[in-house]
C-alpha cells in the first residue's frame, strides 16, 4: 500500500517490539515483507500491528 497525506515523506524508526508471534523462521536470501497498520499516535509516538510475510506467507505477528 503507497504512503499517502501528511507523513507520506516522513521516516519512521522502530522503539520496540511488543507481543511479537514468530511463526516460521526467516532464511538468508528470503525477501521479508513487513506490513504495518496504524493503531494510536500521540504526538510522535504511534502504536501500530505488524505482519511480516515471505513469499506471501505470514512468518511473523507483532502488535498491540
Amino acid at each position: 500500500m503507497p504512503r499517502s497525506g501528511e507523513n507520506a515523506a516522513k521516516v519512521a524508526y522502530f522503539m520496540s517490539a511488543n507481543n511479537v508471534k514468530w511463526r516460521k523462521p526467516v532464511r538468508p536470501g528470503d525477501q521479508l515483507i513487513i506490513e504495518i497498520e496504524m493503531g494510536s499516535a500521540r504526538g510522535k509516538i504511534a502504536k501500530v500491528r505488524g505482519v511480516g510475510k515471505v513469499a506471501g506467507e505470514v512468518v511473523g505477528e507483532a502488535g498491540v
